[in-house]
């Protein structure tokens, strides 16, 4: 889930302008939401509804004129879960950013994300506000790399 308080305006952070970003969630309303306000603040978004069709996603898009810049992974999904994708992705060789997103609150879910391949982590329900900066600080940190 996603808090939004937001005037439909966006909230001017047009780094995203641009940016393909794909939304990996199993639940249907909270993946809607989040797709619709990142198309709001100017980015590309793709979306899949559990992990192994986000790992064809991002392996098939390294070839395309839209590679993904980041991924935003629930990490309790059917079919392989957020867990398992990010070890696959990143054995795969993808060193873009994937953010966590979990109902999990606890330091001990947190570490295991980033033991496993995530640049972050947030706990749903996730301000708007905080989902658009994390990506931003991420996206920033991965060019610097």
């Amino acid at each position: 889930m996603v808090a939004e308080a937001d005037n439909g305006q966006g909230h001017g952070f047009r780094e995203l302008s641009g940016r393909h970003i794909l939304v990996v969630e199993d639940c249907s309303s909270t993946r809607g939401l989040i797709a619709r306000l990142l198309s709001r603040e100017g980015a590309h978004v793709s979306v899949c509804d559990n992990g192994k069709s986000a790992v064809n996603v991002v392996l098939d898009g390294r070839a395309s004129d839209s590679p993904v810049d980041a991924v935003l992974m629930d990490m309790d999904m059917p079919v392989l879960d957020g867990h398992a994708a990010t070890r696959l992705l990143r054995a795969k060789g993808f060193d873009r950013p994937i953010i966590a997103l979990t109902a999990e609150s606890t330091g001990p879910e947190r570490d295991t994300c980033i033991v496993e391949g995530c640049d972050d982590y947030l706990t749903k329900p996730v301000e708007t506000a905080d989902l658009i900066r994390m990506i931003q600080g991420c996206l920033a940190r991965a060019t610097t790399k």
